[in-house]
């Protein structure tokens, strides 16, 4: 017994859904999408550089004692940690 599969054709109850219900879920899809656009939207307007971060880093960077010796140490027990 041989069994085709056509991706494209509905199978099984939703071959049997009444017209409303479809409607209904295209009605969902279509809200689905509209909600997605504003999502990438709102992605488009987070900047790409934070420069609070950057100047953070700068002032951490300039500093002689950076990073301090206690944090060193902490790394150093974590990689010793990590390679066991």
């Amino acid at each position: 017994m041989e069994i085709k599969f056509n991706p494209s054709q509905p199978t099984g109850s939703a071959a049997r859904q009444p017209i409303a219900q479809n409607q209904a879920a295209t009605t969902a899809a279509d809200s689905s999408s509209l909600s997605n656009t504003k999502l990438m939207s709102a992605i488009g307007n987070i900047p790409i550089v934070r420069e609070d971060k950057v100047s953070a880093a700068r002032t951490s960077i300039s500093d002689p004692n950076f990073p301090s010796i206690d944090m060193l140490s902490k790394v150093a027990s974590l990689l010793a940690e990590k390679m066991q």
